[in-house]
């Protein structure tokens, strides 16, 4: 389907969005909305958004984070109470508040729902229940809390440093996991506000959104298998050092064995019976390890990366920020476009060819 002037409309193309943001959380959540083809309206409190003072910042002091959430975002004041009539030409509604600012329920509640339903989320640190559900949190406290911390590093990197603390990742993920949990809860909530007739409510945590990543630790946890950064790692493979950087191998299935044999050669040890065995080969990673490293030490990632893939091994190179625009498979996607600065930044995983 395509619109007016034969560009491929956008599943929210026609659809309007406020967005209330204070964190990257809410600002990712209106982005991806917007890049569905939603109009988004960020409402700004006197003062501005706080995500205007996000780090990293550009020479110029305006922040990068908020440059990059905001861009393509429509931006107004955010209006004590708002106008019934505007509300109900809206079908989202996106804040980061335990509830709707003072005067805004009984007006949202009021208003008559659009065609295409109407859908608030709320996307707070813990949640609208438990004994939380008040609580401040951060980048930094939310990412721990939801358990990845706990397993940072793990791999090469514990090997390299067992006594280093729990680590974090750069910054946002976290906010991002979130806002991104936000932006298809607010699509379900649509679809369950068509069905009954009513706006729909979501109720989300950006800590529970972390967690959720994690939900192989969790089932494996179940099963009687608790994952500390000691032994969360591939039994052989995972982050392997190259000659002039890192790659990462996930030789998973048996066929994945026999490419990482093909990959170094075939060499005369792998040969041997024990290594047949998924089990008796898991026993003896180390030993893999061992060999594989030194393998890997002599070449330089585009060689390893290159031959993985001739072998069909799961691998993939360990880029700098600096490289990943010069990537060939992201050019290919046109993933990295320029914002509203001319700068680049990145774009969304997927593509929409067209929409039924």
């Amino acid at each position: 389907m395509t619109g007016d002037e034969g560009a491929p409309m956008l599943p929210l193309d026609g659809f309007r969005a406020w967005l209330i943001a204070q964190t990257p959380a809410g600002g990712f959540a209106g982005r991806l909305l917007r890049e569905l083809g939603a109009r988004v309206e960020l409402l700004e409190p006197p003062g501005g958004s706080p995500l205007r003072s996000y780090p990293p910042f550009l020479e110029s002091g305006e922040s990068a984070a908020f440059r990059y959430l905001a861009d393509g975002l429509e931006t107004r004041d955010l209006p004590a109470r708002p106008d019934a009539s505007q509300v109900a030409k809206v079908e989202i509604i996106v804040h980061e508040r335990a509830v709707l600012p003072f005067g805004w329920n009984p007006i949202v509640e009021a208003a008559p729902l659009p065609e295409r339903g109407r859908a608030v989320v709320a996307l707070t640190p813990y949640g609208g229940s438990g004994p939380k559900h008040d609580w401040q949190g951060t980048e930094l406290t939310l990412f721990q809390g939801g358990g990845e911390g706990f397993l940072q590093p793990s791999g090469l990197g514990y090997e390299e440093f067992p006594d280093r603390p729990p680590i974090g990742v750069g910054r946002y993920l976290g906010s991002y996991q979130a806002g991104t949990n936000a932006a298809f809860a607010a699509l379900a909530g649509l679809r369950s506000s068509r069905a009954s007739g009513r706006t729909e409510r979501v109720d989300l945590s950006v800590q529970d959104s972390q967690l959720s990543l994690n939900y192989l630790s969790v089932s494996r946890y179940v099963d009687g298998h608790f994952e500390r950064r000691s032994n969360r790692s591939f039994s052989y493979g995972g982050i392997v050092r190259c000659a002039d950087g890192y790659v990462e191998i996930v030789p998973i299935e048996q066929h994945h064995w026999i490419a990482l044999r093909e990959l170094m050669g075939d060499p005369a040890w792998a040969q041997a019976p024990e290594f047949e065995d998924t089990v008796e080969r898991g026993r003896r990673g180390p030993f893999i390890n061992r060999h594989l490293r030194a393998w890997a030490a002599e070449r330089s990632v585009e060689e390893v990366v290159a031959r993985a893939a001739e072998t069909g091994l799961p691998c993939g190179p360990y880029l700098a920020p600096k490289q990943l625009p010069e990537d060939q498979q992201f050019q290919h996607r046109g993933f990295f476009r320029k914002g509203a600065g001319g700068e680049l930044a990145p774009g969304v995983a997927w593509q929409l060819a067209s929409v039924a």
